[in-house]
């Protein structure tokens, strides 16, 4: 009975014991955690001030200069020879107005105005600047909302279904298309004997005029399209330098990037992935 009774009050003094031990861990996790939140709000802070700094030096470097012409340019150092069909999905994308869900590379609320404020997607894909690029490709040319994967079709009375088309910076070239001729996309998937047709409408700026239908007929050995595409993205660097990455036909591993400079009121082709043309 007594040895009952000591190993029961040697459980108890165990068991006070532990309190101000879990006290202590609770409270070091949490001081911990508070001085982590304070360094992220530091960092994030540091981040938006350089930021800023960057966007005013980019702004005030882009006074005097063409970018008429270094769109030209681009246009031209187009390679053909990746975008062999008469049809052409161009994906362009809103990056003129912060993802709110985009937590990197801190969860930051700020708008990061340094990212390409200058040249962009809005510069680039216009209604005047797309004629030109199928009068000049002979293409018939299909622009894609690249950032949600659709093509632009719904009427102007829809209400926008999404937060990524609520964003306006890209507005001129929906209203635009939206003016244009009209498409069919067809998805065919051929399993076994049977055969499955998903069926989307668009608005695309012809070459050619002609009822266009998109085709990719996926099947056991392979897919099969009548269509090429082509996506840009643009870099804003000090010193008058714009980087564009050229994506063929979804093929990112093999993209190829070109750094262009404004000098002497002309611009320069200063760099170039080695496998560019």
């Amino acid at each position: 009975m007594k040895k009952k009774i000591q190993i029961e009050l040697e459980f108890q003094n165990g068991s006070i014991a532990m309190k101000p031990l879990c006290v202590f861990i609770f409270s070091s996790f949490f001081f911990m955690g508070f001085s982590q939140s304070l360094k992220d709000t530091a960092r994030c802070h540091n981040m938006q001030i350089a930021d800023s700094v960057l966007y005013r030096k980019l702004k005030a470097e882009s006074e005097d200069v063409n970018y008429k012409k270094l769109t030209q340019r681009i246009i031209n150092d187009i390679d053909v020879s990746k975008i062999p069909f008469d049809n052409l999905i161009i994906n362009y994308h809103d990056k003129v107005t912060r993802n709110p869900f985009d937590n990197e590379p801190c969860e930051c609320c700020f708008e990061r105005l340094s990212d390409s404020p200058v040249y962009n997607d809005k510069v680039f894909w216009t209604k005047k600047n797309i004629e030109a690029i199928a009068r000049i490709l002979k293409k018939n040319i299909i622009p894609k909302n690249g950032l949600i994967n659709k093509f632009i079709y719904d009427l102007p009375n829809l209400k926008p279904t999404s937060i990524y088309e609520r964003q306006p910076a890209l507005n001129q070239l929906v209203v635009a298309t939206r003016k244009q001729k009209k498409g069919t996309y067809q998805k065919i998937n051929i399993i076994g004997t049977k055969r499955y047709i998903d069926e989307e409408s668009f608005f695309y700026f012809p070459y050619k005029n002609e009822n266009l239908i998109l085709n990719s007929t996926s099947t056991d050995t392979g897919t099969m399209e009548n269509f090429n595409t082509l996506e840009l993205l643009f870099t804003n660097e000090p010193g008058r330098k714009i980087t564009v990455e050229f994506i063929y036909n979804e093929h990112y591993e093999g993209s190829t990037y070109k750094t262009y400079e404004y000098k002497n009121k002309a611009w320069q082709l200063i760099n170039k992935s080695p496998d560019s043309n």
